[in-house]
């Protein structure tokens, strides 16, 4: 099948299902540039949020995976800091047709609270740490985005206040 076709299919059923998660549509009417904004899990450090994704499907999909970078700016340990995303979902060798554009979508949502952080994924080391051995620290560094302003030394974390965190204990 023409992935024009599949791809039509599938905005039909984002359409369709209207799923609370996420809403998703084509970029100037473009079947193969998408923007998807991804809602913030509830009960997580990322709820209310609100995160901007592209997707660029390749001509051959669904045998090949979309290019899926977030816009918006996340601190997570499967995001890179340019907003690449590393599951393995996301490689071509392990992309299967089963990975439609809202499961693809669906699982995003998933792994903003369940990161793949496992010794065969690709992850940012130093938030994946965080993740693990701090993750009441880490939940208030997500809500207030505060990347820089963590040091880890060893197995000690420290918080070292970057500029405006200093200008904003200064006006209080």
């Amino acid at each position: 099948m023409c992935s024009s076709k599949v791809i039509s299919r599938q905005l039909k059923e984002i359409e369709r299902v209207n799923n609370d998660l996420f809403s998703a549509g084509l970029v100037d009417g473009d079947l193969f540039h998408w923007q998807a904004m991804l809602m913030g899990p509830k009960g997580s450090p990322y709820k209310n949020g609100v995160f901007k994704i592209t997707m660029h499907i390749p001509p051959d999909y669904p045998f090949k995976a979309p290019k899926v970078s977030f816009n918006t700016k996340v601190f997570h340990p499967n995001v890179g800091v340019h907003g690449s995303i590393f599951p393995k979902m996301f490689e071509n060798e392990y992309f299967s047709p089963i990975y439609t554009i809202n499961r693809i979508l669906t699982e995003l949502h998933e792994k903003l609270t369940a990161p793949e952080i496992s010794e065969c994924d690709y992850f940012d080391e130093t938030i994946a740490k965080l993740y693990w051995k701090t993750r009441q620290l880490l939940i208030q560094l997500l809500v207030h985005g505060l990347r820089s302003t963590l040091i880890l030394e060893g197995t000690d974390l420290k918080f070292k206040p970057n500029d405006k965190d200093s200008h904003r204990e200064e006006a209080k």
